[in-house]
């Protein structure tokens, strides 16, 4: 979903602790009820290992699992810029992530978790560790013709993709940093760069203009342009984002709105939210699926969460001043690189080892 970086391992080890567990908790169902007819319990060395496994997995799947945190480029009120981190379920507040080095128009996160921020006026692209926030230096940088570095995406094919003023869309080594050229240059009537996203085998850009325009460029190529829709406020259109169907939603900054449009046709749906409370220049999507809406309002920015299919209103998930909230201009939705606990670890590996000494002793005494 645009901005959004998961982790794999995530998933499957929660499926497979259920699924070890859900079968283990049969299994003691069954033994339970062979002990009421006072018959022996089925294969209880077996049992006894798939219990320890199933709560060593759990514990693994517990160090493995980290709640999604939106992570805000966050222009404090003392005037220096960093990036903030909320809860995407809870909104609460989740740390100072990092001091960063200037002007921050546009965060992604690497396939290894490392977070990438756009430097605007010094053009180019900075590094942070994922765990700690601390500078890893700078990824890339750039020079005339562009007076600023505005977005960043990792494309399909994991190099990473910069948005430029005047609307250029340039491409670097995903490893290196190294420059592989223009991947698109900026159609005719546009006059400045919105935002950059990904979906499948295309790429969403969005401009300023006379009117401000999105359009969609195939992912491998940087052919096939289509305009999609030119009808947003003249230096509104900022990142798209995108539902688990694959709809696009568009915030349309210095307005109130939020435009949405047909994952599959890619036909508007129309303004999926028109709230005067909101001036949205960046999207995500929180652990409930809802719609958040990061609104810079000049010194007064919040995150509100709305219904995605209806638009409706659910709340403010982060208040203004929250953790130092000021004027929040870029958010990416983050699962972080989990911090490996060595204590749960041990419990972990603990449990199977004495299951299996209680099975060694077992034998010992059968033999």
């Amino acid at each position: 979903m645009g901005n959004d970086r998961r982790i794999g391992v995530r998933g499957w080890l929660l499926a497979f602790s259920a699924a070890v567990c859900s079968h283990t908790l049969s299994r003691v169902g069954d033994a339970g009820a062979a002990l009421v007819r006072t018959r022996p319990s089925p294969r209880p060395g077996s049992l006894l290992l798939r219990s320890a496994a199933c709560i060593a997995v759990v514990l693994l799947a517990r160090i493995a699992t980290a709640d999604a945190l939106l992570y805000v480029s966050n222009l404090a009120s003392n005037g220096s810029w960093e990036i903030l981190r909320y809860d995407s379920t809870t909104g609460a507040f989740a740390g100072r992530f990092a001091t960063l080095a200037g002007d921050c128009q546009g965060l992604t996160a690497g396939p290894d978790g490392t977070i990438y921020a756009a430097n605007f006026n010094n053009r180019r692209v900075d590094r942070y560790d994922g765990v700690s926030g601390a500078f890893m230096g700078t990824f890339a940088s750039f020079g005339s013709p562009y007076s600023g570095v505005y977005g960043v995406a990792f494309g399909p094919d994991g190099n990473l993709y910069v948005g430029m003023s005047g609307g250029d869309v340039m491409k670097v080594n995903g490893t290196t940093g190294a420059s592989l050229g223009r991947f698109v240059a900026a159609p005719s009537g546009v006059f400045d760069f919105g935002g950059l996203a990904f979906r499948g085998n295309s790429l969403f850009v969005t401009y300023g203009g006379t009117s401000g325009k999105m359009y969609r460029y195939d992912a491998t190529t940087g052919g096939n342009a289509q305009l999609v829709y030119g009808g947003f406020s003249s230096n509104g259109p900022r990142t798209p984002s995108f539902d688990a169907a694959g709809n696009v939603y568009v915030p349309d900054w210095q307005t109130t709105k939020v435009y949405k449009f047909d994952g599959s046709t890619l036909a508007l749906s129309g303004t999926i939210v028109n709230s005067p409370s909101i001036s949205p220049v960046a999207l995500g999507f929180g652990g409930t699926g809802n719609l958040l809406v990061l609104s810079e309002n000049g010194g007064n920015s919040t995150i509100r969460g709305f219904l995605s299919n209806t638009g409706s209103s659910v709340g403010t998930l982060v208040q203004s001043g929250s953790g130092g909230l000021y004027r929040g201009f870029a958010m990416a939705t983050v699962t972080p690189v989990p911090e490996v606990d060595p204590a749960a670890c041990g419990s972990a590996l603990a449990l199977v080892a004495g299951a299996l000494a209680m099975l060694e002793r077992r034998r010992g005494r059968r033999a």
